[in-house]
């Protein structure tokens, strides 16, 4: 599909949108900087960069996903950097499922991201978004969060990531689930702590009784080290590029430096919603601004 904010059509056109969209996948820098220009031409041309009459960094495919999404879900940094560089660029676009680049980079679309069970690089690119003003909040058309994204894909660096980042742990999708709701579908209780920690109730369900019985079992107060350390497995320390995972949920709870590093179903899968009612672990204190023990 041509870019919105152009009148340009025809063959010669859309092969050149076709060879940017392959050269952002790919990673191709040079061919970019051939069909959109180069840093420097761009970065003293400003505002008016569409004088260049070369393509706009906007240009979409069928699905109107963009360069942006193209180069972030195949994991292409000096192209995300390059991309991010551009006067107009337009971080908050959406495709025809309402999602923008920052849920792209929460997912695990291929072969080799999905091998990598905590990606710390891919964790950087959302890093990076974030902070060129990608909306971290923004709902796709089932109403989920990138963060959902990230839960779902069972990706707890990408989580924290998020979190460190002010992600909001409680909006819910358009059939009521929140975060919690998508680490239950995956029974995932390392998340599921996660999530509880961050401030999220243990649903009164199977997953939530059986996540209450894990925090009991970690013991401690929340915000532990050793409860951190249970975030990520064994094998997962080459994926967070030498991280202290020791410090993992304290950095979460205390705010400290963040840590180094295509349909989503599970919002659509149960039409009769979460469970409203939750669950406190016998003894643990959870993670609040004003921490305080709860029993059941």
């Amino acid at each position: 599909m041509a870019d919105l904010t152009a009148n340009n059509s025809g063959p010669a056109y859309m092969a050149k949108v076709r060879a940017a969209l392959a050269a952002a996948r790919e990673g191709d820098v040079p061919k970019l900087r051939e069909l959109l220009g180069e840093e420097e031409q761009l970065q003293k041309l400003g505002d008016d960069w569409a004088t260049l009459k070369l393509l706009s960094p906007n240009v979409r495919d069928n699905r109107w996903r963009t360069l942006l999404m193209y180069a972030t879900t195949f994991g292409q940094k000096a192209t995300v950097k390059y991309l991010l560089s551009h006067p107009g660029i337009q971080p908050n676009l959406r495709d025809d499922s309402q999602m923008t680049v920052l849920h792209h980079a929460c997912r695990k679309t291929t072969a080799a991201m999905k091998l990598i069970k905590h990606n710390s690089s891919q964790a950087d690119l959302v890093r990076t978004l974030i902070k060129s003003g990608c909306s971290i909040n923004v709902q796709d058309s089932y109403g989920a969060t990138p963060l959902m994204y990230a839960v779902s894909f069972m990706d707890r660096v990408i989580s924290y990531t998020l979190l460190y980042h002010d992600a909001d742990l409680f909006l819910q999708d358009f059939q009521g689930g929140d975060c919690m709701t998508y680490a239950g579908h995956n029974q995932d209780l390392k998340l599921g702590c996660m999530l509880y920690h961050a401030g999220l109730q243990c649903p009164d369900t199977e997953f939530g009784n059986q996540l209450c019985e894990y925090i009991d079992e970690l013991g401690g107060e929340a915000g532990s080290a050793s409860e951190g350390e249970d975030y990520l497995d064994e094998d997962d320390a080459s994926d967070n590029e030498g991280k202290n995972t020791s410090n993992f949920q304290v950095e979460m709870l205390q705010g400290n430096d963040d840590p180094d590093d295509y349909d989503l179903e599970s919002g659509k899968e149960d039409d009769s919603g979460p469970e409203s009612e939750t669950r406190t672990p016998r003894s643990h204190v959870k993670a609040s601004s004003n921490p305080s023990s709860e029993a059941s």
